[in-house]
């Protein structure tokens, strides 16, 4: 992994629109951060994470992507709200399903398509 890679958040990071950029900060829930320095990061992709016998990466359908997001939420969440932030969210940063292995080469793969330069989709 690069020098340069630091954990943020493992599974519990909070993102959030700051200045008209869309940001993504540690949180109180993560297991392996420390929250008493707040740090955030412009975020350049977010990636779905699923299990497969092989390793690939695919671009999601923003609209599936959206409406994956809203049904995780419980129904007191004012949705229409949720659903704007979710937008401008996608229309600035790409996602992507990621289907890995559960093996190190899953973690190379990911990095060589995330931060090594191989945009190949």
């Amino acid at each position: 992994m690069p020098k340069s890679t630091r954990i943020l958040a493992d599974d519990h990071p909070v993102i959030g629109i700051k200045d008209s950029c869309v940001y993504v900060w540690n949180s109180p829930w993560s297991k392996c951060s420390d929250f008493e320095k707040s740090v955030a990061y412009p975020l350049n992709g977010i990636c779905c994470i699923n299990k497969s016998d092989e390793n690939r990466m695919e671009v999601v359908d923003k609209d599936k992507f959206i409406s994956s997001v809203l049904a995780q939420y419980p129904s007191y969440v004012d949705r229409e709200k949720l659903k704007v932030v979710l937008e401008t969210i996608v229309n600035d940063v790409p996602v992507y399903d990621l289907y890995c292995r559960n093996d190190i080469s899953s973690a190379i793969f990911s990095v060589n398509k995330l931060v090594g330069g191989d945009q190949s989709l």
